[in-house]
């Protein structure tokens, strides 16, 4: 496991680097932490805009309208790709969010 940043849960997607990579996480409605890397698996482009729902926990890409479920890793449900996002398994130890690599 990998020390990724202070655990500080809020709404939206907040983005940092981490090793040359550009990650993204969200938060559900229990304060979960979910990090996956900044980059749509249908044509590589950033998804720190998209639409995050923490309900359902559901993204969904600006470009392409591609939804992609967090709650099952990154799996793309509809649209143009079939391809999961690269999704990083997290945890929440002594206030910090660590990622398994």
């Amino acid at each position: 496991m990998k020390k990724l940043c202070a655990y500080t849960p809020e709404d939206g997607i907040q983005t940092l680097p981490l090793m040359g990579l550009s990650l993204c996480i969200v938060y559900d409605k229990n304060l979960k932490p979910y990090v996956f890397e900044n980059r749509c698996s249908h044509k590589d482009r950033p998804l720190d805009k998209s639409e995050w729902n923490k309900d359902t926990l559901q993204l969904i890409c600006p470009f392409h309208k591609a939804i992609f479920s967090l709650e099952n890793e990154g799996k793309c449900i509809s649209g143009p790709t079939e391809a999961p996002l690269v999704f990083f398994p997290s945890e929440v130890i002594e206030g910090f969010i660590y990622i398994q690599l």
